[in-house]
């Protein structure tokens, strides 16, 4: 499990694999189900150019210093574990060498643009809310609900 978690810090920068990380949510909510606004993936787009992109790159997808936030890696780490623990480990980690020097307000907008980035849904004028437990209600599965398949 150890040889798992330097694996996880060295590859991709973001350790989800410390206790509670792969709680699922009891509400049956996922990220499918239009959890954030376009209004706030906007103002996430402007916090991303700002703090992220110098490492993650602008179009998500990584660098040499850092993986992307968009893609297939991205995704298989964090499948099926809760937008809270990604909503922590982005408050605690990030920017590397300055942790929890955005808002959670600013951390939940970056968390919606990444979320369009990986080609989910924005709902209504609902925005995701910079709260961690009520972001461990929603389930990250990368599976489209059968509902939304063309």
């Amino acid at each position: 499990m150890r040889l798992l978690q330097i694996i996880g810090i060295v590859m991709f920068g973001l350790l989800p694999f410390r206790a509670g990380a792969q709680t699922t949510g009891d509400s049956g909510r996922t990220i499918w189900d239009g959890i954030y606004a376009e209004g706030q993936a906007e103002r996430g787009a402007g916090i991303y150019t700002a703090n992220c992109e110098i490492c993650h790159a602008a179009n998500m997808r990584g660098g040499p210093g850092a993986r992307g936030v968009v893609g297939l890696a991205f995704q298989y780490l964090w499948k099926d574990k809760t937008l809270g623990a990604l909503f922590d480990a982005m408050r605690t980690k990030m920017p590397p060498g300055q942790p929890g020097t955005l808002t959670d307000q600013e951390y939940a907008d970056v968390l919606a643009v990444i979320l369009r980035g990986n080609g989910l849904p924005a709902g209504g004028a609902t925005e995701l809310p910079a709260d961690r437990a009520q972001l461990d209600a929603i389930v990250i599965t990368w599976e489209k609900p059968l509902s939304m398949v063309d």
